[in-house]
């Protein structure tokens, strides 16, 4: 696991497994729900996003949170036991969660 400094502070990213199971019981769908409710209900930063990771060879999914969005959504990423984790490349990821097209600068952290 790795862990971005932002100045004094740590700051991590944290991920979200999904097996296949879960998107077809709508836990997918769940956490996009709830993650749209606290972006639409709080006065969020620009880099307060989260982002669907590539489908892996047996369909489940990860979403990866920013550090930012970690400190606004952390009792949605704990519920549903995320972990911290690397910075993810821009070639592992295919959406942000609410479904927009991934650039270089959304996953600018600092």
């Amino acid at each position: 696991m790795c862990v971005n400094h932002k100045k004094e502070n740590v700051m991590s990213w944290y991920k979200i497994l999904i097996s296949p199971q879960m998107v077809t019981q709508g836990v997918l769908a769940e956490i996009t729900y709830r993650f749209a409710a606290i972006k639409a209900s709080k006065n969020v930063p620009d880099t307060f996003n989260a982002f669907l990771g590539k489908r892996g060879e047996g369909g489940g999914m990860t979403i990866y949170f920013t550090p930012d969005a970690t400190d606004y959504a952390e009792p949605l990423i704990r519920r549903n036991n995320g972990v911290k984790c690397e910075k993810p490349a821009i070639e592992e990821l295919s959406f942000t969660l609410l479904g927009h097209r991934i650039t270089p600068e959304l996953l600018v952290d600092d």
